[in-house]
């Protein structure tokens, strides 16, 4: 079985700024066309006749398409990983670009990546930052927004750090995204959606201690609360705890979302096998079960 850490991709504005290198004045569209049509425009990088390379600060990296389906793309992407041997009291430099697998679900308000954890990388973060280095690349200059790419975490990692701080907690902020997927966008609420599309921001909010008071009440029978959790829970937005004689703390960081998919779905995956069909099943099957907040 493979192993995936399951992320969700955000879409936002990107407001024209002096200091902007990266824009040019000729736009095809405006903002609020190009969010209507995001995943639309997404889609149409992965055309055949679409060409570019992922690549981040430290490189480029190769890649290789293996389905594009009704909204869903698999590709390999390989690491620059090169190998050092010694032969005959020399070192010598061997070439080694391990692999793996990241299943792309852009059917219509889905917005899921699973990225496979593999030894290609240490960290599936770190190929996350290079997806949305790549697409923001493609995104920013012609079409003004951008988008994205964080890991969904369990809703019981907050309760498991409040209680693991029997002092108590000083300070909760919790950051939402910018609302394009409606269902995160429901467990926002109308206050925080309205303050985000009028400002062209990604609104957060902060529960402090009162003055002279221990700790900031937190309980799991507070509707309000559960749904701030499971909307940053959901979109991979940070909820950031202060715990009275302890240090800030990320929710979820350290324990990302894992789902399996059945090796017989990804081995020699391609359009031109005679099991397509059936692999291509399994795959529907693996991204379906993908929850929107996981508890």
């Amino acid at each position: 079985m493979a192993k995936f850490n399951i992320y969700t991709y955000m879409f936002a504005p990107v407001v024209h700024t002096e200091d902007e290198p990266d824009f040019c004045e000729d736009f095809e569209q405006t903002i609020e066309e190009s969010l209507n049509k995001k995943q639309e425009i997404l889609s149409s990088f992965f055309e055949d006749d679409f060409k570019f390379n992922f690549r981040d600060s430290e490189g480029t990296y190769f890649h290789k398409w293996l389905v594009k389906q009704d909204g869903i793309f698999v590709l390999r992407i390989a690491n620059n990983k090169a190998t050092t041997i010694e032969t005959n009291f020399e070192e010598l430099i061997i070439p080694n670009y391990p692999s793996l697998i990241v299943i792309i679900d852009n059917r219509h308000n889905r917005q899921v990546i699973a990225i496979q954890k593999s030894k290609a990388w240490s960290k599936t973060s770190d190929v996350a930052n290079i997806l949305q280095e790549t697409f923001n690349s493609l995104l920013r200059p012609k079409y003004r927004i951008q988008l994205s790419i964080n890991p969904k975490f369990h809703t019981h990692e907050f309760w498991k750090i409040v209680k693991d701080f029997p002092n108590g907690i000083l300070k909760v902020t919790f950051h939402f995204p910018y609302p394009n997927l409606p269902a995160i966008s429901d467990l926002v609420g109308e206050f925080y959606k309205e303050v985000a599309l009028e400002t062209n921001s990604e609104p957060s909010t902060t529960l402090s201690v009162i003055p002279k008071q221990k700790t900031v009440k937190l309980e799991e029978t507070s509707f309000l609360l559960k749904n701030m959790i499971a909307a940053c829970a959901a979109s991979g937005k940070p909820i950031i705890m202060e715990p009275r004689g302890g240090t800030k703390i990320r929710c979820g960081e350290n324990n990302l979302v894992e789902e399996v998919l059945s090796d017989a779905a990804l081995d020699d995956l391609s359009d031109k096998d005679e099991l397509f069909k059936s692999k291509m099943e399994l795959l529907v099957k693996f991204l379906n079960k993908i929850k929107l907040v996981y508890e």
